[in-house]
């Protein structure tokens, strides 16, 4: 049976005692399912004195299922009283007979196996204040000094301090205890020590393999706990934990700046909202260490002559459309292909295969390989700049060392003091070797002083947490000059355009993308957000979506814009990552190989714009995951339940839904807890309306819950958008600007909308775009009659086939095509002329 319960199996779920939790049953109403048989469904469970029994669900026969037109699901319901269980842990699980069967026949299962129950976790009565004092979640007696830090009212933030005697190069260990009252947890995991991963479970900390640079705790109480161990010039520090699920904190030192004695920071934030507590622990390291009043970081920054910055722009990146093998005739045959089907890139990355290496991995010199690249950089960019004029930006890739194994000596070591070191690598111990740190600043500084005369203005930085893999204790801190010498010489020659690559390491994450100096520049860098993009690994798209939505819970509050990596827009997966980085905040650029590209993937992540430019649309803020707080604490590629990430364009909502199963999923959205964090800017007064871009369905936001089936493979973006109402004694008219319905992140292009009553029988709504497409309308009027609609751009009134109007669902669309009376102006004027009768 294709069945589906939410809350799902293998999950946990969270409730207060006293709170009644609602549990709905969905499954496929075919043959021995179908409405001409009765079914019993039964929760299963062992709410009652730990004793298990069934409770029978109701079928429901009102509920909405979107997503969900070409076949037909039974909906059931049920609801749970908590009030008379106890605190603590449960299961549940469901089964299900149909009178198509014998009276005694068998009850089918939706759990199969050990172990693959649902577990609900009842807490105490709610209560409004958290349990104050560390001591609600640390024996206090195992920290030297306890320091408050105010951030905010509603979260409580410490500075916790511990003195550790150092052994060396060796790390410490030191034992925290086991977490009071701990429910469950979620961390970011160092998968190597380039790259973090979301790891998850409850009832006791199991993060014993791998060193944790992030972790939320919630507590029995509901409170969540943000721990965050602190890294420095003097230490470095991870949270693990020991077979008994005490907390450990992992701590290694650099002996050259640190005494025997070190005193080590843990970051400590406790409160009610998820959001609040990450953000505040993430503050309080700021005021701290660099006595910085954090404010929410937008991600959009305007340079000096008001040109749009290069990440609001498409760009192309040659690494796996080409990989190393790539040469000067591939790049501009990518470009050309591009070109030819309309689609313009604004920058450029040359990956990994332009230099000059030795068959040891070291580079060999600033230059490109002429056998590869004839005419070398400047001829290369100069070709390209001059044949797509459109193109203001071009980047090349290098490590952070230069290439994999550093420099070669040979070429080297008579302009800078060139050392060999030894670094741990999947394939062995390798030998590397490395500029020493008092020439890496001058190195540096004419590496990037030689391209910058080749025509290249940024770069992507590669293997930046190369020195936490050198088994050498002494060079493993030369990290703190090389980070310092490339961010000196970014700044100067390259104006902050950087992409942080490989860099998941502590050092980066909280010595560099933490300090307010790395801002110093007209744009903020970029940092890539997980492990690459793999095109041939079948299993690695759905878990690439999952891994950038959950590190950017903590990664969002950066000085930074995470990057969500390239992709291929003809892929069978090029839709589910396009869509995603779409609303992500994250700049996009694909790798495609030429003649290889899906366009109109493409074109709906792109806008053209009144002066022929083509413009991304891209959220000004990082996504963060939303739905139930319940989703975090799973990893959702192994549960039945939707990826859900929010976004903000001006005043309308994002919401998106993606299915990280390998097959079709329906989920229970909880609409309210989704966007929790941003309830400060909605309009509590304001009607809502919800469109599904996918599915381009048009509905009024009626309901807290929404149940909605995505496809294997698929996904939806929901937006939640505010409905200007115009109150007269005689009717009510009801409109908003949806954006773009031919675009992923369609609202984007929403500059500015204004409701205008002219008389009583004439209304006009006045809406300014970044460019063309498909502007989506909601328009109601009750009590009068629309007899006629008519679409303007600058008084110049457009065909009367270009404008459609549904007044069933209320859905105005209006074409917007180029215009000669828009050509060449800022934005595009719309004006929609309402007449009533």
């Amino acid at each position: 049976m294709e069945a589906y319960v939410q809350p799902s199996l293998l999950s946990t779920t969270y409730i207060f005692r006293n709170e009644v939790l609602t549990f709905k049953f969905y499954i496929l109403s075919t043959e021995e399912y179908s409405k001409s048989h009765i079914l019993n469904v039964q929760l299963w469970n062992n709410l009652s004195d730990n004793k298990w029994s069934g409770i029978n669900f109701t079928e429901k026969n009102d509920v909405i299922l979107f997503g969900c037109k070409e076949v037909k699901y039974r909906v059931f319901e049920v609801e749970v009283d908590s009030s008379n269980a106890k605190e603590g842990w449960y299961e549940f699980t469901v089964r299900v007979h149909s009178s198509a069967w014998s009276d005694g026949g068998e009850w089918k299962w939706l759990s199969e196996g050990i172990n693959k129950n649902g577990k609900i976790f009842i807490g105490p009565p709610k209560i409004p204040e958290s349990e104050k004092g560390v001591e609600s979640i640390f024996n206090k007696d195992i920290f030297n000094r306890i320091e408050p830090v105010q951030i905010s009212k509603n979260v409580d933030n410490w500075c916790t301090i511990m003195n550790v005697t150092s052994i060396g190069e060796y790390p410490v260990y030191k034992n925290l205890g086991v977490p009071k009252n701990l429910v469950r947890y979620f961390g970011l995991e160092r998968l190597t020590n380039w790259w973090l991963i979301p790891t998850s479970g409850s009832e006791k900390l199991k993060i014993n393999s791998r060193d944790v640079q992030y972790l939320v705790i919630q507590q029995a109480s509901g409170d969540f706990v943000s721990l965050i161990p602190f890294t420095n010039e003097k230490y470095t520090s991870a949270l693990k934990s020991d077979d008994d699920g005490n907390l450990v904190l992992k701590c290694a030192f650099n002996t050259n700046k640190c005494d025997k004695d070190v005193d080590i920071k843990l970051f400590v934030s406790k409160g009610k909202e998820l959001n609040d507590v990450v953000k505040n622990c993430l503050d309080a390291i700021r005021k701290v260490v660099y006595q910085d009043e954090s404010k929410d970081v937008f991600n959009t920054v305007c340079v000096s002559n008001h040109e749009v910055v290069y990440y609001d722009k498409l760009g192309y990146c040659t690494w796996n459309a080409f990989y190393d093998k790539v040469r000067a005739e591939d790049l501009l045959q990518a470009l050309n292909s591009l070109h030819n089907i309309g689609i313009q890139v604004g920058y450029v990355i040359l990956d990994d295969g332009w230099q000059k290496i030795d068959d040891n991995k070291r580079m060999q010199g600033f230059e490109a390989n002429l056998e590869k690249f004839p005419s070398g950089l400047k001829g290369l960019i100069d070709q390209v700049k001059k044949e797509f004029p459109y193109i203001k930006h071009f980047g090349v890739w290098h490590t952070l060392w230069g290439y994999w194994s550093g420099v070669d000596p040979s070429k080297f070591s008579d302009k800078y003091n060139v050392c060999n070191t030894t670094y741990n690598t999947p394939n062995g111990i390798l030998v590397a070797h490395i500029i020493s740190p008092q020439d890496i600043y001058r190195f540096y500084d004419d590496f990037y002083s030689y391209l910058k005369e080749q025509g290249i203005d940024m770069v992507k930085v590669d293997f930046q947490a190369c020195f936490d893999d050198v088994v050498s204790g002494e060079y493993k801190w030369w990290w703190i000059d090389y980070q310092k010498a490339l961010r000196d010489s970014i700044n100067k020659y390259f104006n902050q355009k950087l992409i942080y690559c490989m860099a998941n390491s502590p050092s980066i994450l909280q010595n560099t993308l933490l300090d307010k100096q790395v801002l110093n520049g007209e744009h903020i860098p970029l940092y890539r957000n997980s492990d690459d993009y793999f095109p041939d690994i079948e299993e690695s798209h759905t878990w690439h979506i999952y891994t950038n939505a959950m590190n950017n819970l903590f990664t969002s509050h950066l000085y930074s814009i995470p990057d969500w990596d390239m992709c291929q827009s003809y892929h069978k997966y090029g839709e589910y990552h396009a869509a995603a980085r779409a609303i992500s905040g994250s700049p996009m650029y694909f790798t495609d190989i030429p003649n290889h590209h899906d366009k109109d993937i493409l074109e709906r992540c792109l806008i053209k714009t009144p002066k022929n430019t083509m413009q991304l649309l891209r959220c000004e803020k990082s996504a963060i995951p939303a739905g139930n707080v319940d989703d975090l604490f799973v990893d959702l590629t192994k549960v039945d339940k939707l990826l859900k990430f929010t976004n903000q364009n001006g005043r309308i909502n994002i919401l998106g839904l993606w299915n990280c199963r390998d097959k079709n999923l329906i989920d229970h959205v909880n609409i309210n807890d989704s966007f929790r964090f941003y309830k400060e800017s909605w309009d509590i007064n304001k009607e809502l309306v919800m469109y599904f871009m996918k599915n381009k369905e048009l509905v009024p936001f009626k309901q807290d819950n929404i149940s909605v089936m995505i496809k294997k493979q698929s996904f939806e973006i929901i937006l939640f958008v505010p409905v200007d109402t115009l109150n007269i004694d005689d009717y009510c008219l009801k409109v908003t600007c949806i954006g773009l319905i031919d675009k992923y992140n369609g609202s984007k292009a929403i500059l500015s909308n204004e409701l205008n009553k002219i008389s009583n029988n004439k209304v006009i709504y006045n809406v300014e775009l970044i460019g063309y497409g498909e502007c989506g309308f909601y328009l109601r009027c009750d009590k009068k009659n629309i007899c006629d609609i008519k679409a303007l751009l600058y008084d110049d009134e457009i065909a009367k086939e270009n404008i459609k109007y549904e007044e069933k669902n209320g859905m105005l669309v209006v074409k917007l095509k180029e215009n000669s009376v828009v050509n060449g102006k800022e934005s595009i004027k719309l004006k929609i002329e309402i007449n009533l009768d």
